[in-house]
């Protein structure tokens, strides 16, 4: 009887033994034969494999590509370049406007003066030389008055020339011989002649 349970037992311990050296043996050789596939053979793409285009890839052209063209290239011409001449380049000088009078008296001891309407004295108290008399008057008159006053009966004044603007002005159409004597007076045509034969005043329209 104890023969035969040692028998047993030895091939128990034998079976045991095969037992684990089977499953050690499958242990070990299970992974290599049936291992799952790793993450690194059936993995899902990395964000580098399946990422979106970079900022880089897609970008807007940046605003050096589309800037719109400085003020430098677009700028409209300076004033200096359309400034219209000034009438300092194209004005033509106008000639300063003149008024003179020559007057010339028959002995030279001739005293008459000028005046303007308003009996303001422009040329006082003066001799009407024998060789004649040029005097200068504002040219912005338009009329004037001598006065004729030693008149005697050797005294005599004439009003020679009457020029405006450096032209000789006809006398009949300026000495106002209606207010000395009437136009049928034979002295009228005496005095629009310019002889101032008679003391008075006499009126010169301009």
């Amino acid at each position: 009887m104890e023969k035969s349970t040692k028998i047993k037992l030895t091939i128990l311990g034998f079976i045991v033994l095969l037992i684990v050296i089977i499953s050690i043996i499958v242990y070990f050789s299970i992974p290599a034969e049936t291992s799952v596939p790793t993450p690194a053979e059936n993995s899902v793409p990395t964000p580098a494999e399946t990422s979106v285009p970079t900022p880089a890839e897609t970008s807007v052209p940046t605003p050096a590509e589309t800037s719109v063209p400085t003020p430098a290239e677009i700028s409209v011409p300076t004033p200096a370049e359309t400034t219209v001449p000034t009438p300092a380049e194209t004005s033509v000088p106008t000639p300063a406007e003149t008024l003179s009078i020559i007057i010339k008296g028959r002995t030279g001891l001739e005293l008459f003066e000028i005046k303007n309407l308003d009996n303001e004295i422009l040329l006082n108290n003066t001799l009407a030389i024998k060789d004649g008399l040029l005097i200068s008057l504002d040219p912005n008159l338009k009329s004037f008055i001598i006065h004729f006053k030693n008149d005697n009966s050797s005294n005599d004044i004439f009003l020679t020339k009457i020029i405006k603007n450096g032209l000789e002005l006809n006398k009949l159409e300026h000495i106002r011989a209606d207010l000395r004597f009437p136009i049928e007076n034979p002295r009228y045509k005496s005095v629009a002649n310019g002889n101032f034969l008679w003391g008075g005043e006499y009126r010169i329209d301009l």
